[in-house]
């Protein structure tokens, strides 16, 4: 993966992109190709966006550059597969400030922002310049700003199970059901479930967590706690489950 500046899994000392690349998220990919196209001026356009698939070109004319990633079937991070180079000259391209956003120059800058709360709109305005050779407005500057300011990238997961809850399920049936479920107001992401049946047959929840990712990874994190704070050494407990990829 290339190294966004804060939280990369896989880096390599080039910018360029590599077919057969791999990136944590769609997001990792986005922010690598931005990375790359600002440092060589050369502008492009989103072909295919969707869950799966990130696809796009370069927009000078006659140029076969093109950068395809996908998530391969039963995987969690996405490939970058299909990469061809630039036939176009930097001298015949266009460079426009259409792939530029706030949000962009919020992960560029995020590791500064966050250190250095006081950093100035300027100071975000001239390092832009001098890492992208971009010049970027005061109302983008001020909205990166409070993109990483509101710590909107902090809060990655969170599990809570309440006393009575994991009181409650010492005297329930063996058995834990468990689902996750989209996010769709204010703040996206995964809701994770863990629900017990007592002996009346009556629902008890247990156990809830939030995650940006329905994956195993989280399914392995939301198992483990549940674990450790409501089975604990309690024998023989039955999961049910809707069979989902990150569980298998």
């Amino acid at each position: 993966m290339v190294n966004d500046g804060h939280d990369s899994n896989w880096v390599y000392n080039k910018i360029e992109i590599q077919s057969g690349q791999l990136f944590h998220d769609k997001k990792h990919l986005q922010h690598a190709v931005k990375k790359w196209f600002f440092m060589g001026k050369k502008p492009f356009k989103v072909v295919i966006y969707n869950p799966t698939t990130y696809d796009v070109k370069c927009l000078s004319p006659g140029c076969p550059w093109r950068v395809h990633g996908y998530l391969p079937k039963g995987e969690n991070n996405f490939l970058a597969s299909n990469i061809v180079g630039h036939s176009c000259k930097l001298s015949e391209t266009v460079v426009k400030r259409r792939n530029m956003t706030a949000k962009f120059v919020a992960t560029v800058m995020y590791g500064e922002i966050v250190k250095k709360t006081c950093i100035s709109l300027f100071q975000i305005m001239l390092a832009i310049s001098n890492r992208a050779s971009y010049e970027i407005s005061y109302d983008m500057a001020w909205r990166a700003k409070q993109k990483d300011a509101n710590g909107d990238r902090v809060l990655r997961c969170a599990f809570w199970s309440f006393g009575c809850m994991i009181e409650a399920f010492k005297h329930c049936r063996p058995v834990l059901c468990v689902d996750g479920t989209f996010l769709t107001r204010l703040y996206k992401g995964q809701l994770l479930t863990c629900i017990g049946v007592d002996a009346n047959d009556k629902v008890v929840p247990i156990a809830f967590a939030f995650v940006e990712f329905e994956n195993a990874e989280s399914w392995l994190w939301f198992f483990s706690l549940i674990k450790r704070a409501v089975v604990c050494e309690r024998p023989n407990v039955c999961v049910l489950h809707d069979r989902h990829k990150g569980i298998l």
